[in-house]
Parts: C-alpha cells; sequence; structure tokens
C-alpha cells in the first residue's frame, strides 16, 4: 500500500472517531479537502495577524479580526463569538 493510501486510511478512521470541522464550498470538488481535528476543549479560529494567535486560521477579504470559541466536551458542541 502506497504512503498516500494508508495516510488516507488513517484520516478516515480519525474522521470516524474524534470530533472534527471540514471545509464546505460552492464547487463539490473542493468541499471536503480540509478538516481541522479538535483535540482541545477549546479552539480559537480567527485571522492569522489577530493579537492572540488562533489554533485555526482563516482569511478572505471581508474577515474581520474576531474569534469564534468552539468548546466541547464528550458529544456536545458550543459556540462563542469574542471581539479580542
Amino acid at each position: 500500500m502506497a504512503r498516500t493510501e494508508s495516510f488516507a486510511l488513517s484520516n478516515d478512521d480519525r474522521k470516524l472517531k474524534e470530533v472534527h470541522l471540514m471545509n464546505l464550498n460552492e464547487d463539490l470538488l473542493l468541499s471536503g479537502v480540509v478538516f481541522h481535528f479538535l483535540f482541545k476543549a477549546e479552539t480559537l479560529i480567527g485571522r492569522k495577524d489577530a493579537k492572540t494567535p488562533p489554533d485555526i486560521c482563516i482569511n478572505g477579504l471581508r474577515c474581520n479580526t474576531f474569534y469564534v470559541n468552539l468548546f466541547f466536551s464528550d458529544l456536545l458542541i458550543s459556540l462563542s463569538h469574542a471581539h479580542v
């Protein structure tokens, strides 16, 4: 089995067992390409040039320097919007 095939299989196993975020795109070929596994109880999402570096960086023309906090425990996920 090639290295890329074994990597893909291990990631498929992780997707079944671990909490993760997946990208969505209007182009179906680009959806489901990027995965972020949430291994911490709190994950910060924001721009890379913010005062506090986020765990997951986003960018784009209309992205402000705000954060979304994702909190999860067991099967419960909650969001909190915070300006930093």
